[in-house]
């Protein structure tokens, strides 16, 4: 992991390398959105491992089911967000759920077990055994 430089990005994944901000360093930092129970650097490191993933272990039939979900997803929404549909807006709805499943933590509809079965509709069952 090297330190990002000149973003206000958390962190990042290219070409095979994750980088954290060094904000994102301090493991005493609660993240706010997984109800403080997890430090800012292990949220930040379990998304942008989410990228790799999504970019380098998903299969294409894979990452076209996750795009499915995403449209849908915005298509149940109010309004749509400037510049959505987008392939970052995918792998984010890929992430949120990857990164609630792996902490075993999340808020509806991201809830731990809402998490692990969305994730596993993506073709990518890590609790099986």
């Amino acid at each position: 992991m090297l330190p990002t430089r000149g973003t206000a990005r958390l962190g990042g994944f290219l070409n095979g390398i994750v980088r954290l901000s060094a904000l994102e360093a301090d493991v005493r930092r609660p993240d706010a959105e997984y109800g403080n129970r997890f430090s800012l650097f292990t949220t930040t490191t379990l998304h942008e491992i989410g990228h790799a993933i999504f970019e380098t272990a998903l299969s294409a039939s894979q990452q076209d089911i996750v795009m499915s979900d995403y449209l849908e997803t915005l298509d149940a929404g109010v309004s749509v967000p400037a510049g959505e549909p987008s392939d970052q807006g995918t792998q984010h709805l890929f992430i949120d759920f990857l990164v609630s499943a792996l902490l075993g933590y999340g808020r509806p509809p991201r809830s731990a077990g809402a998490s692990r079965r969305r994730i596993a509709a993506f073709g990518l069952d890590l609790w099986r055994q």
